[in-house]
């Protein structure tokens, strides 16, 4: 349930671009390289091994069908807005 930051804002930018204008795709091609950008210069020190070289070593909580309940009492949950925006876009059973 843990995701790959840098993998996130592709999926991202790949599932949003079709909705959008070729001037707004163009805006938001920018915004998420520089955001790419700034999450690869997050990485102190990265190992992977061939099955995982996509990965760029910064992940997050983003599960794609269930937020689990432990989760709820997670601190980063309470004290973020993480957990909100992960109930508008996980699809929970």
């Amino acid at each position: 349930m843990y995701t790959d930051l840098y993998q996130v804002v592709t999926q991202m930018s790949e599932n949003i671009a079709r909705l959008l204008t070729a001037e707004e795709q163009i805006q938001l091609q920018t915004l998420l390289a520089d955001l790419q950008a700034q999450i690869d210069k997050l990485v102190l020190e990265k190992f992977t091994s061939e099955n995982l070289s996509h990965l760029h070593g910064v992940n997050i909580y983003f599960p794609y069908s269930h937020i689990d309940s432990s989760y709820y009492r997670a601190p980063f949950a309470q004290n973020s807005a993480w957990l909100q925006f992960l109930k508008l876009v996980v699809y929970d059973h």
